[in-house]
């Protein structure tokens, strides 16, 4: 920034300030379209979830918790269906993250 008039930015100095503006609005946009694909990502994966059976007097509880934004991992997940029985199958795993 130059407040004082009598020395203006020259043309490279301009171009210089032009190309820094410039990869600055791409790092803004780039880091808005992840906040927003991350937004919907979580939401699919909430809207995913099978409610969990209630069979009798049991019951159960799950809690969804997403990992950190940039943390790279796998993730836990779990299913619970009552079987034509009538026992309760419950099943749970780890998904290993990036290798």
């Amino acid at each position: 920034m130059r407040t004082d008039p009598a020395h203006p930015f020259d043309a490279d100095e301009l171009k210089v300030v032009s190309d820094l503006g410039r990869r600055v609005g791409l790092v803004i946009d780039n880091a808005r379209r992840f906040g927003r694909q991350r937004a919907v990502a979580e939401a699919m994966q909430r809207n995913l979830l099978a409610p969990l059976p209630q069979p009798g007097r049991l019951r159960l509880a799950a809690r969804y918790q997403p990992a950190p934004a940039g943390s790279q991992v796998g993730g836990d997940w779990y299913d619970a269906f009552e079987r034509k029985d009538g026992t309760l199958a419950l099943v749970i795993g780890d998904v290993v993250g990036p290798t």
